[in-house]
C-alpha cells in the first residue's frame, strides 16, 4: 500500500487501491480474504469493526469495499513510522507456490460439545471433531473465511455418521443462488444418465403422480418426461426465485416453493419420488425420510442419490483435498455418511432393491477427480415399522477414512513447503502434536530435521534460548495447538522480528491423538504447522 494514508479519526487510517475489490459488506462481513502485513508480520485482527479500529487500534483492520481501514500495531502514525504495509489477497490454497492462507487463531474457534441426537441412530454419544466451517459462495466464487461459533462437526460413536450439531436453519443459504445456475445445459448429461437408469427400473401408469424433492429448476422431471409423457409432476423446491423461474417457463408442473417438512402433501399418493443430491440438507433427517415414505403409494418407488460421502473425492467442480473441502463448501450440508452406510440407512425406511454408481462430471475440463454419485432404489415397506432396524456401527471405518484425508492433506502441505525451498528445519511443539508432525516429515522424505524441542502443553514457547542465528535451518516447524502464539513471540524476540511469518493451512491439516480405550487415533482440530521462514529472495535475514 502506498502513502499517504488518509486519517479517519483516532487510530484509524484508510488506504485505497483499485485492486482491492470484493471487500466486506454489511451482508457479508467476513467476505474478504485480504491479509494486512506490517513489516512482513500479519496484523492482529481482520474484519474488525471500524469503531474498534478508531478507539482501540492495536493492528486491527478491515477490508471494506475497495478501502483498507487499519491501525498500526503500536498505534503510531503509519505515514511516519517507517514501516512497510502490504495488503495481500491470499487464496484458499496455492500448493504449487508453497503459500498458505492464515486462518483464525484456534482459541477463537473452540465450540463446546452440543448434545443433539444423531440423525441416523438417534444416539447421544458423539465425538466433537472440530468447529463447523462456514464458507459461502459469493458471485460464483467460494469464500471460506469464517468458522461457526454455534455448530460443531461431530461423529457419532454409535453408528459413525458425521453431522453438524446442531443444525441451525437460519445459518443456511439458498442452494441455487444465481439464474446462471438454472441453465440445464451444464447438467443435461448427468440427468440423462440418471433418467436412463430410472426408466428400466420403474414402471409408471399414465397419470401416475411423481414428486421430485429439491427439484431445482426441474431438470430431472423434464428428462423423465421423455419416458413417462403422461405422468403428473409435483416439484418441491424451497427457493422462491427458482420456483418462480419454473412457472415462468410455461411448464404444467405443480411447483411448491417449500421444504419437504413444511409441505402438506397427500399420503399414499405418489408412484415415484426422487430426491437427488439434497437429502444432506434435511434439517431433521429421520423425520423427513419417514415423511417421504408416507407419501408413497403401495407400489411406489423411492429413488435417492447423493455425492456427500466420507470417502468422496470431489463435489462437482471442487476436488476434496482436505477436511475444509469436505465440510466447508455448502453451509446447508448437514449429514455425511459412508457410501455403504448410506445404503444401510435407506434400507431402514424402504426395501432397497437396487444400488447404482455413476460419474457425474458437469465440468470435466476443470475437475481434478471424478464426482461419484451413489443412488439407491427402494419400494414402500409393508411388513416392518419404518425405521425399525438397527443400523450397523461404521465409526471405526469413518475415523480411518478421515485420518487418511487429513494425512493426504498434510503431506501435500509439506511437499509444498519443500518446493518453496524449506528443507532443513527445526521442530518444536507439544505432545502428541510433535510426534505426529515428525511421522509425517519422515514419510514425506524431503526434510532434514536438525533439532527437536518438546515442551509440556501450556509451557511451549516459554524457553527457546537455543534459538539463535547459529542454528542453520531454513525454517521452524511448530506443532502446538495451545502454545503457537508464544512460539511465534519467541521467534520474534530471537532477532527474527517481523521476519517470522506464521503460515496456517486453510483447513484441518495435521492430526494427533492417543490410542486408548475409546478406539482409534482421534482427529484433532485446528492443529497448525507454523513455519518461521529464515530465507528471503535476497538471502539471509
Amino acid at each position: 500500500m502506498r502513502r499517504p494514508f488518509h486519517h479517519d479519526g483516532g487510530f484509524n487510517w484508510i488506504a485505497t487501491s483499485p485492486g482491492l475489490e470484493s471487500g466486506d459488506t454489511p451482508e457479508q462481513p467476513n467476505r474478504s480474504s485480504v491479509i494486512l502485513y506490517e513489516d512482513g508480520s500479519p496484523l492482529a485482527e481482520s474484519h474488525a469493526p471500524h469503531a474498534h479500529i478508531r478507539t482501540q487500534g492495536g493492528g486491527r483492520y478491515s477490508h471494506w469495499g475497495r478501502e483498507i481501514h487499519f491501525s498500526s500495531s503500536d498505534n503510531s502514525d503509519p505515514n511516519a513510522n517507517g514501516r512497510d504495509y502490504l495488503a495481500r489477497k491470499e487464496p484458499n490454497r496455492v500448493f504449487e507456490a508453497g503459500q498458505f492462507r492464515r486462518r483464525i487463531e484456534p482459541s477463537e474457534g473452540q465450540v463446546d460439545s452440543i448434545f443433539c441426537r444423531c440423525p441416523v441412530c438417534l444416539g447421544l454419544d458423539h465425538e466433537v471433531l472440530f468447529p463447523s466451517f462456514h464458507g459461502e459462495f459469493v458471485n460464483g466464487e467460494y469464500d471460506g473465511c469464517a468458522v461457526c461459533r454455534f455448530q460443531t462437526i461431530v461423529i457419532c460413536r454409535g453408528c459413525g455418521a458425521v453431522f453438524r450439531n446442531p443444525v441451525i436453519p437460519t445459518l443456511n443459504q439458498t442452494h441455487y443462488q444465481l439464474p446462471g445456475n438454472w441453465d440445464p445445459v451444464l447438467f443435461q448429461d448427468r440427468f440423462q444418465r440418471l433418467a436412463d437408469q430410472i426408466a428400466p427400473r420403474v414402471a409408471l401408469a399414465p397419470g401416475a403422480l411423481y414428486l421430485d424433492v429439491g427439484a431445482g429448476p426441474g431438470w430431472l422431471a423434464e428428462t423423465l418426461r421423455i419416458f413417462y409423457p403422461q405422468m403428473r409432476t409435483v416439484l418441491l423446491e424451497p427457493s422462491l426465485a427458482v420456483a418462480t423461474a419454473i412457472k415462468r417457463s410455461g411448464r404444467d408442473d405443480v411447483v411448491i416453493p417449500s421444504y419437504i417438512h413444511d409441505a402438506t402433501l397427500p399420503q399414499n399418493a405418489f408412484s415415484l419420488i426422487s430426491c437427488c443430491g439434497v437429502d444432506y440438507l434435511f434439517q431433521n433427517h429421520r423425520r423427513d425420510m419417514a415423511h417421504i415414505c408416507e407419501l408413497l403409494n403401495e407400489e411406489g418407488v423411492f429413488y435417492i442419490e447423493r455425492n456427500v460421502f466420507i470417502e468422496q473425492k470431489a463435489y462437482c467442480q471442487f476436488p476434496i483435498r482436505d477436511l475444509e473441502d469436505m465440510f466447508g463448501p455448502n453451509n446447508m450440508m448437514n449429514l455425511w455418511l459412508g457410501r455403504d452406510q448410506f445404503v444401510d440407512y435407506v434400507n431402514q425406511f424402504v426395501d432397497v432393491f437396487d444400488v447404482i454408481d455413476y460419474v457425474s462430471d458437469v465440468a470435466p475440463d476443470i475437475i481434478a477427480r471424478p464426482n461419484q454419485m451413489r443412488g439407491v432404489f427402494g419400494r414402500k415397506r409393508r411388513s416392518e415399522r419404518v425405521g425399525g432396524s438397527a443400523p450397523r456401527n461404521w465409526y471405526g471405518d469413518h475415523i480411518l477414512a478421515l485420518r487418511a484425508k487429513v494425512k493426504e492433506s498434510s503431506l501435500a502441505d509439506l511437499r509444498a513447503l519443500a518446493g518453496d525451498g524449506i528443507r532443513k528445519v527445526a521442530v518444536s511443539g507439544s505432545e502428541p502434536e510433535v510426534t505426529a508432525l515428525l511421522a509425517l516429515i519422515q514419510e514425506c522424505g524431503l526434510f532434514e530435521v536438525s533439532r527437536v524441542e518438546v515442551a509440556p502443553v501450556g509451557q511451549g514457547g516459554r524457553d527457546m534460548g537455543w534459538l539463535d542465528d547459529t542454528l542453520e535451518v531454513d525454517g521452524y516447524l511448530i506443532a502446538s495447538v495451545e502454545d503457537q502464539n508464544r512460539y511465534l513471540a519467541q521467534l520474534r524476540r530471537a532477532g527474527l522480528g517481523g521476519k517470522a511469518l506464521p503460515c496456517f493451512r486453510r483447513g484441518v491439516s495435521l492430526f494427533a491423538g492417543t490410542t486408548g480405550d475409546s478406539g482409534p487415533l482421534q482427529i484433532k482440530a485446528f492443529l497448525p504447522h507454523l513455519i518461521a521462514t529464515l530465507k528471503t529472495e535476497e538471502g539471509e535475514r
